[in-house]
C-alpha cells in the first residue's frame, strides 16, 4: 500500500512541477521533468512487480518428524532423524519445540510432565510428499542442570523421552516448486 501511495505522490509532484515550468515558459524543462518522472515511475512499478511474495503457511499436521538419535556434545545436544512433508506445498522452514519428558513408570500410560522445552528451527527444502534426514543442535540445555535430560540416568535408571513438535511451517512463495 505504501508503494502505491508513493507512486501516486510521484505522479502528482511531477505533474505539478511540469505544469509550473510550462506556464513559466520553460517548456524544455517541463518536458524533461515529465520524461524523468515517467522513467522513475516505470522503474518503481517494475520493482513492485518483482516484490517477494509472502511464503504460504503449511499445516503442521502434515509435517511428521521422527527422532532417531540424541547425542550429548560439549555444547549441548545433537538430534538426528527424518522429516516428512505430507502436504501439497514444498516446505522451506519448520519451527517447533524440543520437549523432554520423564519416562518414569509412575506416570502410567499418560505422558509425564515436560522437564525442559527448547525452540528449534529447521531450514531445509522438503518437497511435497518427500522425506529427508536432518540434524540439529540444541545448545540451550545446561550440562550442569540437575534436571539434565539424558537417554538414561545411570544413578536412578530413569528414562527420558525426547520429542520434536512442529509449531509452524512455511512453504515456498512459488507454488510450482516441488
Amino acid at each position: 500500500m505504501a508503494q502505491i501511495l508513493l507512486a501516486v505522490t510521484l505522479i502528482v509532484v511531477v505533474s505539478a512541477v511540469s505544469a509550473s515550468c510550462w506556464r513559466g515558459g520553460q517548456k524544455r524543462l517541463a518536458i524533461g521533468v515529465l520524461i524523468g518522472g515517467s522513467l522513475v515511475l516505470v522503474a518503481a512499478l517494475l520493482a513492485l512487480g518483482r516484490q517477494v511474495h509472502l511464503q504460504p503457511e503449511v499445516n503442521v499436521d502434515q509435517i511428521v518428524i521422527e527422532l532417531d538419535t540424541v547425542s550429548a556434545t560439549g555444547a549441548g545436544w545433537r538430534l538426528t532423524g527424518k522429516i516428512s512433508n505430507n502436504s501439497d506445498i514444498a516446505i522451506s522452514q519448520v519451527n517447533g519445540t524440543v520437549n523432554v519428558r520423564s519416562a518414569s513408570p509412575e506416570c502410567g500410560s499418560a505422558p509425564c510432565s515436560i522437564l525442559t522445552q527448547q525452540p528449534f528451527q529447521l531450514l531445509m527444502h522438503v518437497g511435497s510428499g518427500q522425506s529427508y534426514p536432518f540434524r540439529i543442535a540444541i545448545n540451550n540445555v545446561s550440562l550442569h542442570d540437575p534436571m539434565l535430560p539424558k537417554s538414561k540416568d545411570s544413578s536412578t535408571g530413569e528414562q527420558y523421552l525426547w520429542e520434536l513438535e512442529p509449531t509452524s511451517a512455511l512453504g515456498y512463495a512459488d507454488s510450482n516448486k516441488r
